[in-house]
């Protein structure tokens, strides 16, 4: 099931859904970012588990492999799993598994947040 959120650039629509159609049976269920240089995507694989894609180009593809990097040291339940990561069409792409509850940016923004869900 496709979303109806598309991003706003339609070419990095285009080349995250070729790139998704190489990989084998992957769908875009939700836009959960769309910024101009990035995207976040929620995607779903063949047996509908569903899985984070990050989709950045420019100077921030660097970002994108040091946290893959980052996280395939991490091993805990409430640390995501990094899939893979690598550069197509001058745009670096991030699979990593979908962990369920607010994202860690919301707290970085607003620690009284933090405050509030370690108190």
């Amino acid at each position: 099931m496709e979303s109806s959120q598309a991003p706003q650039n339609a070419f990095d629509q285009a080349t995250v859904q070729r790139v998704l159609h190489g990989l084998g049976s992957h769908t875009i269920q939700s836009c959960l970012t769309c910024k101009k240089d990035s995207q976040v995507y929620l995607i779903a694989d063949s047996v509908a588990v569903p899985i984070i894609l990050k989709v950045m180009r420019g100077e921030r593809q660097a970002q994108l492999q040091r946290e893959h990097d980052t996280l395939l040291l991490l091993d805990a339940p409430f640390f995501p799993k990094a899939y893979r990561c690598f550069h197509q069409e001058g745009i670096a792409f991030f699979f990593r598994s979908y962990v369920p509850g607010d994202p860690l940016s919301t707290y970085c923004e607003n620690p009284i947040l933090l405050h509030d869900a370690v108190a």
